[in-house]
C-alpha cells in the first residue's frame, strides 16, 4: 500500500510541476490609452431585425415571424435543391447588403481591377465532405456546400503590422437534412453576435490602423463548425503568425453572465481587453476557478469546457491568441455542457429563440451586445495594441502538449498501468497476511504419543536399532 501511495504523490508532484511552469499571471495595469468607444444599441437592434427577419421595422411582439426563406439559415447537402436550402445563402446575401450600406465595396472578380487600399468584402464558398450516419453501423458521405463572408478594412500604413479577426456564425439550427432543427429563428444562437460585428464593421469602416482588420461570417457552423474549419485550413503558415489577435462574438445577449475568455492561464491580451472594457464602461465576467473541463478526443485537444465551445478554439489551437465572448452560465453548480441560466428556461437552439422572447428574458440584451463591440473598438483603437498582442503572443504559455489528442492514448495507458501496479501490490500483501484455503480446511497432525518405533535407535543398545524380534538371544 505505501508503494501505491508513492506512486501517486509522485505523479501529483509532476502535474504540479508543469502547472508550475506556466508562464507568469498576467497583471493588470492603467498604463493603456484608451479613446472609449460607445455605440447606439439602437442600431444594433435594427441591423438584428434586417438580418434575422428581413425588416428592420419589423415590431417586437410575440408571433413575429418571416417567411421559411428567410429565417432559415441552416446549411444543406449539396444535391437539396429545395427553395428552403438557399436561406443561409440569402442570409449571407443580407449580410452583404448591410456591408454595402457601411461603405464596404463588393470585391471584382478574379482577373479585373480591383482597390486593395479600401474597405471591401467578399463571400469566399466551399464544399466540404463529411460523414453522416446511415443507420446503426452505417455511415455515408455528403458533401456540404455554404459560404463564409469576409470584409475587409486595409491598414492605412505602407507595410501592413498584422491583421486583427472578429467573428461570429451567422447560421442557425432550423433545420435541414443536415441536422434535424427545431424552427428555431437563431436570435440568441447566432443573430445578436452578427448584429454585433455588423455594428463594429460599420464604426470602423473609416479606421485608420497599422493593421489589416478582417470581419468574418462563418457559414454551417451549427452542423459542425464547417465554416470556422474551412478558414482556418485556409490560412497560411505567414498568415496565422501576423495574426494579431482572433475575437469570436456567440451566444451573446442571453444567459445570466457575460463572459471573457482568453485562455486557462493569465495572459496579457486578455487583461488588455479587460482594461479596454473598463475603459468603455463594460463589465465580463472571468471564467471560474472550476472551469468544469471534460476530457475529450476531439478537436485534437485533450480537454474542453465553456471557453472553448466557441470557433475561438479552433484558432487557438492554431497558436492565434484568441478570445471569446459568449454569455452564458459558468458557475451553476452540478451542472455540465453549456447551461444558460439558474432562474430562466433555456431557449437556445429552441422554437422560442425569437427576438420577442429574448427581450421578454433579457430585456437588456441588447446593451450587452453593444458592450462587447465597444471593448473590442476600444481596444483595437488603443495606442499600445499592437506592442501588447505580440508581447502576448511571446509569452503565451507553452502548453501544446495538451491540445496532443495522442496524449489520452498515454493517459489511458498510464492509468491501466497504474492501476495494475496497484492490483499486484495489493494481492501481495493479503497473500502475506491471511492463510491459504487449504490451510483452513487441513486436519491438525496427530501429537505421536509414543514416538516413532522404527524410526528412532535404541540409545541402551550403543545406537544400533532394536532387534526386530524382541525375544532374540533368550
Amino acid at each position: 500500500m505505501k508503494r501505491v501511495l508513492l506512486l501517486i504523490a509522485s505523479l501529483l508532484l509532476t502535474f504540479s510541476f508543469m502547472a508550475g511552469c506556466a508562464a507568469p499571471a498576467a497583471e493588470r495595469t492603467d498604463a493603456y490609452e484608451f479613446a472609449p468607444v460607445r455605440s447606439d444599441e439602437s442600431m444594433l437592434v435594427r441591423d438584428l431585425k434586417t438580418f434575422v427577419y428581413g425588416d428592420p421595422e419589423i415590431a417586437i411582439e410575440a408571433g413575429m415571424t418571416a417567411s421559411d426563406a428567410i429565417l432559415n439559415r441552416t446549411a444543406f447537402t449539396s444535391g437539396d435543391n429545395g427553395s428552403d436550402a438557399q436561406g443561409e445563402k440569402a442570409a449571407a446575401a443580407r449580410i452583404e447588403r448591410l456591408l454595402e450600406s457601411y461603405g464596404y465595396a463588393e470585391r471584382a472578380a478574379a482577373g479585373t481591377e480591383f482597390d486593395r487600399t479600401k474597405p471591401y468584402f467578399e463571400a469566399q464558398p466551399f464544399t466540404i465532405e463529411v460523414s453522416q450516419s446511415a443507420g446503426l453501423l452505417s455511415s455515408k458521405t455528403i458533401q456540404v456546400s455554404s459560404q463564409n463572408v469576409v470584409a475587409v478594412v486595409p491598414t492605412a500604413a505602407e507595410k501592413s503590422l498584422g491583421s486583427v479577426i472578429l467573428a461570429a456564425h451567422y447560421d442557425n439550427a432550423y433545420g435541414s437534412d443536415l441536422i434535424q432543427g427545431t424552427k428555431t429563428h437563431g436570435v440568441y444562437g447566432g443573430g445578436i453576435a452578427t448584429a454585433a460585428v455588423l455594428r463594429a464593421a460599420d464604426g470602423l469602416v473609416r479606421a485608420e490602423l497599422p493593421f489589416d482588420l478582417k470581419f468574418v461570417f462563418f457559414g454551417a457552423d451549427e452542423p459542425g463548425a464547417f465554416g470556422a474549419s474551412h478558414f482556418v485550413k485556409q490560412m497560411t503558415a505567414s498568415e496565422i503568425a501576423d495574426t494579431l489577435v482572433m475575437v469570436n462574438f456567440d451566444a451573446l445577449g442571453g444567459g445570466d453572465e457575460t463572459y471573457l475568455f482568453a485562455d486557462d492561464a493569465e495572459t496579457e491580451h486578455e487583461a488588455y481587453f479587460r482594461a479596454a472594457a473598463d475603459a468603455a464602461g463594460a463589465a465580463f465576467e472571468a471564467a471560474p476557478a472550476d472551469k468544469k473541463a471534460i476530457l475529450t478526443n476531439s478537436s485534437g485537444r485533450v480537454y474542453t469546457h465553456y471557453g472553448f465551445l466557441g470557433d475561438n478554439s479552433l484558432f487557438y489551437d492554431k497558436g492565434v491568441n484568441a478570445i471569446a465572448f459568449f454569455g452564458a452560465n459558468w458557475t451553476a453548480p452540478n451542472r455540465y455542457g453549456y447551461t444558460e441560466s439558474e432562474t430562466k428556461r433555456p431557449i437556445l437552439g429552441t422554437a422560442e429563440d425569437t427576438l420577442y422572447r429574448v427581450r421578454e428574458l433579457y430585456p437588456d440584451y441588447a446593451r450587452r451586445a453593444a458592450d462587447a463591440v465597444d471593448t473590442f473598438a476600444t481596444a483595437v483603437t488603443g495606442e499600445a495594441f499592437v506592442q501588447t498582442m505580440r508581447a502576448s503572443r511571446a509569452n503565451r504559455p507553452q502548453v501544446s502538449w495538451l491540445q496532443n489528442s495522442a496524449i489520452m492514448g498515454y493517459i489511458v495507458c498510464g492509468l491501466v498501468v497504474l492501476f495494475a501496479a496497484a492490483a499486484m501490490i495489493l494481492a501481495g500483501v493479503m497473500m502475506k497476511r491471511k492463510p491459504s484455503p487449504e490451510d483452513l480446511v487441513r486436519p491438525p497432525e496427530p501429537e505421536e504419543v509414543f514416538g516413532d518405533y522404527t524410526d528412532k535407535k535404541d540409545e541402551s543398545n550403543g545406537g544400533d536399532p532394536p532387534p526386530d524380534n524382541p525375544f532374540e538371544g533368550y
